[in-house]
């Protein structure tokens, strides 16, 4: 199952909170279903909206857009298995690391590349409290991101850390100093083909 392959998800793994988010909508595996983000409807400008709340996760499946209600990521979790070592590759992941990839550069073209030491701390925050606090707007889109890859995938607890870890450790690979973002940038450059 790879996003690179054209399939997205197993409608059978989906969580029932998620198919109710679509009720009545026939789920095409070879469908995407993306995390919208999240700016000011009332400002002219892309700007990071403010004061909504990051357990409504707002989805578009082609132009349907329905909202997911995730009270917590550890209530997603299933299954105790254990992961293998990503080591420098991310499979059996790859899947989830190419979601993980399209959301921040589609983050990126909307607001702008974040700096990879950002990114670092906030896999890091996620991965050590999954439902800590928020500390910005960006943890809050890669906390919705971490919703969704759990609500279609089953993995357990330690699998998800073992991801987030790897995201984690790719943007510190990256970070050239404290404002470097070369990270997002480069995910960017990579989806509009340059």
């Amino acid at each position: 199952m790879s996003l690179a392959t054209g399939k997205f998800f197993e409608p059978a793994l989906l969580v029932p909170s998620l198919k109710a988010a679509f009720e009545g909508k026939t789920f095409d595996p070879a469908e995407a279903l993306y995390v919208a983000v999240a700016v000011d409807p009332e400002s002219k400008e892309l700007k990071p909206a403010i004061g909504y709340n990051r357990e409504s996760v707002p989805l578009f499946l082609n132009e349907t857009v329905g909202i997911w209600r995730v009270p917590s990521l550890r209530a997603l979790y299933r299954g105790a298995k254990v992961p293998p070592d990503l080591g420098d590759g991310p499979e059996p992941y790859e899947d989830i690391f190419t979601l993980y990839d399209q959301h921040l550069a589609m983050f990126s073209k909307s607001l702008g590349p974040p700096r990879d030491e950002e990114l670092a701390e906030i896999f890091s925050a996620i991965r050590r409290r999954p439902d800590g606090k928020s500390t910005r707007h960006l943890h809050d889109f890669l906390w919705q991101v971490s919703a969704l890859m759990l609500g279609t995938r089953e993995l357990s607890e330690a699998e998800f850390a073992a991801i987030v870890g790897r995201q984690e450790r790719s943007c510190r690979t990256f970070a050239m100093g404290p404002s470097s973002r070369n990270f997002a940038t480069m995910l960017l450059d990579l989806r509009e083909g340059r």
